[in-house]
């Protein structure tokens, strides 16, 4: 039977309705009495951040800050820290008290010797060090600020020693008007660009020894090259040796390289191991980098060759690209097979493309990769082509395709088409070598 001992009078056990709750009146009518009786029943309401009512907690558990449930995104902002708590070297030192508790105008009438204390309000408060507080005392009165409908914190109260502060209430936010949407946007921007930047710094730096100036990295560039340049342009070069072959190129394009060949190492092992047989990487090409425009060299009277280039507005001018050659098993006159060079082809620009590299010249025993980035901050699209220039027509790449130099899967459909997206490519569904021809593949 319902137990009513809230709605009569709290001396007796009668189970009759007290009249202070619902009016006997004759005179009275039935909206009257319904209203009357509906001002004395406890009823659920929504509240929010800055409602404060009294609680009673029923239940306590100690947790870390990492078991607050992800949906309470205002407790660990409310619960402010004192100076006690800020000692701590981690967030996993510091505890926090979930109660479940029965919450003033929370919730419809609960009788918590029959309802789990699961059901009720959470209330969180932060644990004290102290043995002796009184924190987790059953029965214990509280007042608790409400942060949703169905969870809050304590703001007073509390036991003695507590590293904990009474919280002020979050503050909400007004709706933005549209010249801060703007404002905010510009300076989303200019936080991106700039940790773009940090982040290109970090990348960036020499993984070993200490970092080498530019008038250090020309020197070593000018003495490996036959002192054939000057740097006219002022480039923040950058040397190092990569498969054995001394490289320069700009200072925020290196990684990129170095994690190309990063990349095909990592992949050539795993298929190593799947049983394809031994695959060699290749290598960059000797003075095929970083070039100086042949119009710009000090002195013009200098043989061209490897370091010159002779346009003016090459990218490798600028340090954005590198010419990588094939291994020889790989080149388009070898006897090798037409679909194992295909399939390394496309290997190759899987991992350039993943390294950010976005334009591609294929040749008959090397491949062209660059960042697009040309002198003046000029960025070109993406593209393909296929070399000796006078080939780079749509006609050229055709023979390419015809004479399985490239996969077919290339597009040639205009001059300038962007080069075959190979990002997702599943390269160990390929065959690349004799031995791998009859091995497993998932």
């Amino acid at each position: 039977m319902t137990n009513y001992r809230n709605f009569t009078n709290a001396s007796t056990k009668s189970q009759r309705l007290s009249d202070d709750v619902v009016s006997n009146k004759v005179n009275g009518t039935f909206l009257e009495n319904s209203s009357k009786t509906s001002a004395f029943i406890s009823k659920s309401r929504i509240v929010g951040p800055g409602d404060r009512v009294a609680a009673i907690i029923i239940k306590t558990e100690k947790i870390s800050v990492e078991e607050i449930n992800p949906t309470h995104n205002l407790v660990l902002p409310t619960l402010k820290m004192t100076s006690v708590s800020e000692k701590s070297d981690t967030s996993k030192s510091i505890s926090v008290f979930r109660h479940y508790a029965i919450v003033s105008a929370q919730s419809l009438y609960i009788d918590p010797e029959f309802a789990p204390p699961e059901l009720m309000t959470i209330v969180y408060e932060v644990a004290s060090k102290d043995a002796a507080s009184t924190e987790q005392q059953v029965n214990r009165k509280c007042q608790v600020e409400m942060l949703g409908e169905n969870y809050g914190v304590v703001t007073h109260l509390n036991s003695a020693g507590l590293p904990f502060v009474a919280a002020d209430n979050p503050k909400v936010e007004k709706p933005k008007k549209p010249e801060d949407v703007k404002n905010k946007k510009v300076e989303f921007n200019k936080n991106k660009v700039q940790s773009l930047k940090e982040a290109k710094d970090a990348a960036e730096d020499l993984p070993a020894g200490a970092k080498r100036t530019k008038a250090e990295e020309l020197r070593i560039f000018q003495e490996y090259s036959g002192d054939r340049s000057n740097n006219p342009r002022n480039i923040d070069i950058i040397t190092e040796t990569i498969q054995g072959v001394k490289t320069t190129m700009s200072r925020k394009t290196m990684p990129k390289l170095k994690l190309f060949f990063k990349l095909m190492e990592e992949k050539i092992k795993e298929l190593r191991k799947l049983g394809e047989g031994e695959i060699p990487m290749p290598k960059p090409s000797y003075g095929e980098s970083f070039r100086i425009s042949t119009k710009e060299a000090n002195p013009r009277t200098t043989p061209g060759g490897k370091f010159r280039s002779g346009r003016h507005y090459s990218i490798h001018n600028v340090g954005n690209a590198c010419d990588i050659r094939l291994p020889k098993q790989y080149h388009a006159w070898s006897t090798q097979r037409e679909d194992y060079r295909m399939n390394y082809i496309n290997l190759f620009v899987h991992c350039a493309q993943l390294a950010g590299f976005v334009r591609i010249g294929i040749a008959q025993a090397f491949v062209h990769v660059d960042t697009a980035e040309q002198m003046w901050d000029n960025i070109l699209p993406p593209g393909w082509w296929v070399y000796p220039k006078a080939n780079s027509r749509i006609p050229a790449k055709r023979g390419y395709i015809k004479k399985r130099w490239i996969s077919p899967d290339w597009p040639v459909d205009k001059r300038r088409a962007a080069p075959l997206d190979l990002t997702g490519l599943d390269y160990t569904k390929l065959v690349y070598t004799k031995e791998g021809k009859n091995r497993k593949r998932t």
